[in-house]
């Protein structure tokens, strides 16, 4: 098993040519060691093409170095490329809507210089579910899996489904909460056996 690593960013907004990383928080796991945690909030934050629903869902404004402590960084973005850099070099990138993550944070190295040294495989949790509800569908007939597996679908309701708990109301959008949930739905999709016998109930958030 290679480096995995787990992780979130909070955003300036959508459009992948503005957007920037205000907020990033990762665990990386692989084999032999404990697993690792880094956030980090970056200080230089360029807001000029902010969106202010996306800086609110986030709670920048109640956030953003709200709480600053020796556990995470508070950065130039120059110097949070260079501890991202490091600490996803040689892993897989895992996350919810991982592309979204991916994509930022590519964005955010080459802006400085450097060139992502992560696996491109990427482990997107949602996607990974989806196969996962309807292999439990088959393997054990129950109607109520393919019910969970079909599109449109919400994260949260989708994790749910997987007997995975999302994030609690406080957590939801900070990212670390949101690394921990990937953490936890990965875990439960690739390590718990299936019980084909088990009561089954799809869930909502």
């Amino acid at each position: 098993m290679s480096a995995i690593v787990y992780l979130d960013t909070e955003t300036t907004g959508l459009h992948p040519n503005t957007r920037r990383p205000w907020e990033i928080a990762m665990i990386r796991r692989e084999p032999g060691s404990e697993d690792a945690r880094l956030l980090i909030q970056i200080v230089d934050v360029d807001l000029s093409h902010a969106d202010k629903h996306a800086l609110d869902i986030g709670r920048f404004r109640e956030r953003h170095n709200s709480h600053v402590a020796a556990s995470f960084g508070y950065l130039p973005e120059s110097v949070a490329a260079r501890q991202v850099d490091a600490f996803t070099a040689d892993a897989q990138l895992a996350g919810v809507n991982i592309n979204f993550d991916e994509v930022t944070l590519d964005a955010m190295l080459r802006r400085h210089g450097l060139m992502p040294r992560w696996d491109y495989h990427l482990i997107d949790l949602p996607s990974m579910a989806l196969g996962w509800l309807h292999g439990r569908a088959h393997e054990s007939g129950l109607f109520d899996f393919r019910e969970a597996a079909q599109l449109p679908y919400r994260s949260y309701e989708l994790s749910s489904s997987c007997d995975v708990e999302p994030p609690s109301e406080d957590e939801r959008h900070t990212a670390m909460g949101d690394a921990d949930w990937v953490m936890r739905w990965h875990d439960a999709l690739t390590y718990r056996p299936f019980d084909a016998g088990k009561p089954f109930s799809v869930g909502r958030d």
